[in-house]
């Protein structure tokens, strides 16, 4: 079965896909939705995420259930912008993370402006945290929202390597593992102009020893305009489905999902 560390790791992965977005704009289904940033300017970017999971199957007599909430807080500083592509150089900041989780494995409130040590659960993804909150990642993105290239601060890595029980992380505790993770936090925008009810999916797949290929595959639909205070909102909502693979060849997967839903 899953390790605790291995659940850190793995809900990880999923706040950072499921991340909603009001985009700016001026048009409905008229003009495509582009990101349109400045150099110089730096955009507030904050993440709530809440995830509630229900576990059964042996060895669980009665079903197990865990809550979990992260926020993340970060700033987006614009370096530069090629006039010819629209790509746009961004460094990120992580200025806060605060992550709870109940579940009947133990608990755990991590804030990473707190001044207390943190303990059990919390004290092992301290370490990596610290890091992305002292660090700064350089962010190379389309017009679109598509992440081409992340620069990973040197601490950052240091930590992921560093981690106890690296290995059972899988792809979270490397570099590209965290690659893919900053690429799913910004949100694609789709590449035609859209009508309400239009769909469009990304989907990452990040390998752990314990459970095998997990796969995350986001299906974003384009709700229409709102208007807040004199300026049209896109709205996006987007919906999360999650699979696991075999770890090898000839192997079943090590879980199954019976049913799954996000809003």
């Amino acid at each position: 079965m899953r390790t605790r560390l291995m659940q850190a790791g793995t809900w990880f992965v999923v706040f950072v896909v499921m991340s909603g977005l009001a985009v700016a704009t001026s048009a409905q289904a008229e003009e495509a939705l582009r990101w349109k940033f400045k150099v110089g300017e730096k955009l507030d970017y904050d993440m709530v995420q809440q995830m509630s999971m229900e576990m059964s199957g042996a060895p669980f007599p009665k079903p197990l259930t865990t809550e979990m909430r992260q926020e993340m807080n970060m700033t987006w500083d614009v370096q530069g912008i090629d006039e010819k592509t629209g790509e746009a150089v961004i460094k990120q900041k992580f200025d806060r993370v605060k992550m709870k989780m109940n579940s009947p494995i133990g608990a755990f409130d991590y804030d990473s402006k707190s001044e207390e040590a943190p303990t059990g659960l919390g004290a092992i993804i301290a370490p990596m945290y610290k890091a992305m909150t002292e660090g700064e990642f350089e962010i190379t993105m389309t017009s679109r929202g598509e992440v081409k290239d992340v620069k990973i601060p040197e601490g950052v890595i240091a930590a992921l390597k560093n981690s106890p029980n690296a290995g059972q992380m899988g792809d979270i505790a490397s570099s590209d593992g965290f690659k893919k993770m900053i690429s799913q936090g910004a949100l694609v925008l789709p590449q035609d102009p859209p009508k309400k009810g239009d769909t469009w999916a990304t989907k990452v797949e990040m390998k752990n020893p314990a459970v095998g290929t997990q796969t995350i595959e986001t299906t974003y639909q384009y709700e229409g305009t709102k208007d807040v205070k004199g300026t049209q909102f896109a709205l996006i909502k987007p919906t999360l489905k999650m699979s696991f693979g075999a770890a090898g060849e000839g192997q079943k997967p090590a879980m199954s999902i019976k049913e799954q839903t996000s809003d």
